[in-house]
Parts: structure tokens; sequence; C-alpha cells
């Protein structure tokens, strides 16, 4: 397995606020009110050129709602344009019409759905909102114009019944699936979720492929389609610190803090005057991984 070094995927949180309100949500660790709502785009691109030495692979875009942020797209524009790692964006796919969607299809960014349930009145209650019946009719678009895409599955509740609804629903419609067992006190004392994926999804679709990081993985073809099915073994789980810190997320928050864990506070802020100094960034975001050792 790779010697792990130093973070490997830089997550961008453009914003800080959201158009839904969905009863998994952790906000991606960040205090709901906060005083900053968006990234500028200037902020970003100084802080990605002062981290090209540094070997990150991955860009993720998140939010929030990153495409609150107007400059969510002149991001990913921006990336795809200036360096070559590869490029994502988590989305609940609400706020793009097809004049964005064209604009996502000259880049090289994969987008991750957040889609809860199949069923338009679940996927409503659950994100308190009423865009259920559009979200199919703009997951359709993106398959025509060839944006690689996985839809993303909060599994809430302990039950086969969520799993298999969504599963059956991906299988059927030739779409990538992530499954994201759902964090709380109660599941981080005590979880099923893994035995439950494992006796559920293993005799349909076979034993699956490990990836660094802990995620079981299933690879389908079905005709021309090519699609992954994907289990996430959280560690934060069973406090794996390791298999956390071979996955190498870091993130940067709206309001230019950094973050190495969701579910600890000791963030390390860039000032705007570090801004323009390199070297000042790179000591940030090095201290980030230096003081990240356990959980």
């Amino acid at each position: 397995m790779e010697d792990v070094a130093y973070w490997k995927i830089i997550r961008i949180l453009t914003t800080d606020t959201c158009n839904f309100d969905c009863v998994f949500c952790h906000n991606e660790g960040q205090v709901i009110k906060s005083t900053r709502r968006f990234l500028a785009l200037n902020e970003f691109e100084k802080i990605i050129l002062a981290l090209k030495k540094r070997p990150i692979k991955e860009i993720q875009f998140s939010g929030g709602e990153p495409f609150l942020n107007p400059d969510t797209i002149k991001m990913i524009e921006w990336a795809v344009e200036n360096t070559d790692y590869e490029i994502g964006c988590a989305t609940n796919l609400s706020l793009l019409d097809e004049s964005l969607i064209k604009r996502l299809s000259n880049t090289r960014a994969t987008l991750n759905i957040q889609f809860p349930s199949s069923n338009v009145q679940n996927y409503n209650k659950i994100t308190n909102s009423s865009n259920g019946d559009d979200i199919l009719h703009k997951i359709l678009l993106l398959k025509k114009f060839k944006i690689e895409f996985k839809l993303n599955f909060v599994w809430m509740k302990e039950s086969i019944e969520p799993l298999s609804d969504i599963l059956k629903f991906c299988l059927k419609m030739n779409f990538g699936l992530k499954i994201l067992p759902f964090i709380s006190e109660k599941t981080l004392k005590q979880n099923q979720f893994k035995k439950l994926a494992i006796d559920y999804i293993v005799p349909k679709l076979g034993q699956p492929k490990i990836k660094a990081g802990g995620a079981m993985i299933w690879e389908i073809s079905n005709g021309d389609e090519h699609f992954v099915i994907k289990y996430v073994d959280n560690p934060c789980f069973d406090k794996d610190f390791k298999k956390c810190k071979d996955y190498a997320e870091m993130r940067l928050l709206p309001n230019l803090e950094l973050q190495s864990c969701l579910l600890k506070s000791e963030n390390i802020t860039i000032s705007k005057n570090e801004l323009d100094f390199s070297e000042l960034i790179n000591d940030k975001v090095d201290l980030l991984w230096n003081s990240f050792t356990n959980c």
C-alpha cells in the first residue's frame, strides 16, 4: 500500500449555506450560523497555486450547496484549465439549469449528487424541499451531456429496506452509487451498517474490491454502461485513525479555516494578509498535516 505522507485531497467548501435542510446534514463540520457565506474566486486561486508543489491529487468542491456561490462554476473551470487534479463536486443538483450543465460538460468534473431516496415523497420529506420531481430529470440531463456522476445515499436507518430501494433503483438506471452510513451518537457507539451491507450486497454483486481508506467497491458492467457501487466504511465508527489518515482529506472552509476532521474543532486559519505569500499558506497546510495525529 502507498505510504501516505501528505494530504491527497483538498475539499473546497465554497459556501456554508444550503437551500435544502436535510435531516442527516452535518454541514461538513462547519458552524451553521457562520459570519462568512462564500469563498471568493481569487482566494481559491491563490491557495491552489500556493499548493502546486505539494502532492495533492484531487479537489472536491462542496458546501453547503456549492452552486449557491456563483463563483463555484468559475472555480471548477479555473481548476480544469490550471491544474491536472482529479475534480469532483458534491451538489443536490437543484440549482443546475441547462446552461450550467453545458458548462460542466466542458470540464472533467464528476458530480456527487445527494440523493436520499428514489421515492419523491420520501425525498421531499428528508430534504425539507419540493424538488424531488425535478431531480431525476436533471440527472438524465447529465447523462445526455455525458457528465460523469454518482448518487450519494446517506443510509440513515439500520434497515435493509432503504438500502434495497436505492440499490435496485441504481442498478435499473445504470447509475453509480456511493453508500454513506449515517454518523450519529448512537451509530458511533455501535452500528450494523457494514454487516448489513455485506450480507445484502455480496450475494447480488459478488465480493467487493477494497480501496485505501476502507471503501468496498463493486464494478458493474451492463451493456455499454459501466458504473460503480461503493460502500464507504467510515473510520469514525471504530476510530481507525490510520484508515482516516490514509484517505488524507483536508477541508478549506469559506472563512479560510483549514480542517482535518469533522468531529474536531482545532482548525487552522489562513488570514487574508497571508494569501499573497505562498510559503505562509504552505506552512499552514503543513502544520495541519503534522498536527493530524489522532482521532
